[in-house]
């Protein structure tokens, strides 16, 4: 072998240490971010887990908050209902100041309702719709259209278009 041969290959076994020294500090860069990704994601699934925690405490103190919402709008409608047995009462009575203010603080709560969306279904004259009303009897009358309610037996409300209480009806046959 020539000398030449031998430089050529020394310079390539130094060019092997090279590369493989190069190697090595990228495998040891690729080892130190692949930690550091490991304990990126760690962190990222404790606060994944944290987060539904939280989202599943907030759901549950929403959907308390919903069910104690209806629950006192309920109670509204049964005050209400207690002020038309009231009115119904006295329509046969001669007090005509008593009907009068009674009258007064019907209006007072219907606009106190209004306000806060939640809305008597109407239904005198109306047609029965399974969806905000409950047929309670059924009648013959010849100047009604089928389906048609005559009656109201009890009031039906809605709360932002959310059927709280459907309509108590008599309909048409």
């Amino acid at each position: 072998m020539d000398e030449n041969n031998l430089d050529n290959e020394d310079v390539r076994i130094e060019e092997i240490y090279d590369m493989i020294s190069k190697m090595k500090n990228d495998i040891k860069s690729i080892n130190k971010n692949s930690k550091k990704s490991i304990m990126s994601i760690e962190l990222l699934k404790e606060e994944i887990k944290k987060s539904g925690e939280q989202n599943f405490k907030l759901k549950k103190e929403l959907e308390e908050k919903k069910y104690n919402e209806i629950k006192i709008y309920k109670k509204i409608i049964n005050l209400l209902d207690l002020i038309d047995r009231i009115y119904d009462s006295v329509q046969d009575m001669e007090d005509e100041e008593f009907i009068y203010n009674l009258n007064i603080i019907k209006k007072i709560i219907r606009k106190e309702m209004n306000e806060i969306d939640l809305i008597e279904i109407k239904s005198l004259g109306e047609f029965f719709n399974p969806d905000i009303h409950k047929c309670i009897a059924v009648e013959k009358d010849n100047f009604k259209d089928y389906n048609q309610i005559i009656g109201v037996i009890e009031r039906g409300y809605m709360l932002r278009g959310r059927v709280i209480r459907p309509a108590s009806v008599i309909i048409a046959r």
